[in-house]
């Protein structure tokens, strides 16, 4: 596939000046469809990925999940203040 890929790149000028110009769009789209699933697949191929279902623990509920939410902000808004005054101090 990538030889014939280089070859339809290294004869690209006569290809598409025998091309009709709808079907020239029609080749650069395949080409240009092909090259990205190429690149994707090489460069970031398709991983799976296993969830562990896990059975809902009947403490957590929405409050809990209220306050941790509100505390990980908090712990953000630390962490951007913390870093902003040692850089002052620098």
């Amino acid at each position: 596939m990538f030889l014939h890929l280089i070859w339809l790149l290294q004869n690209s000028a006569q290809i598409l000046s025998s091309l009709a110009t709808s079907q020239r769009m029609t080749w650069q789209t395949v080409l240009h469809r092909d090259v990205m699933t190429q690149l994707l697949d090489k460069h970031c191929p398709v991983v799976e990925v296993r969830r562990r279902v896990r059975p809902a623990t009947p403490w957590f509920d929405a409050e809990c999940r209220d306050v941790r939410r509100k505390v990980r902000a908090a712990e953000r808004r630390f962490r951007r203040r913390r870093r902003t005054d040692a850089d002052k101090r620098v």
